[in-house]
């Protein structure tokens, strides 16, 4: 992450989080389908299984 310095103007540079190894996988669906899962037990909706991740297709 690089944060500028509005006093001298120069970029700091912050590595304070881990970087993982990227998987290959799209994990978008699994995100959405937890963002969707607290609805799903509002209204008592059925069981459903948890969607897993789908290989990039380039």
């Amino acid at each position: 992450m690089l944060i500028k310095d509005s006093l001298t103007h120069e970029f700091l540079v912050r590595d304070n989080h881990p970087i993982l190894p990227d998987d290959g996988l799209d994990h978008t669906q699994c995100h959405i389908d937890r963002l969707h899962a607290s609805a799903r037990a509002r209204t008592k909706a059925p069981y459903q299984p948890k969607v897993k991740p789908q290989k990039l297709t380039r």
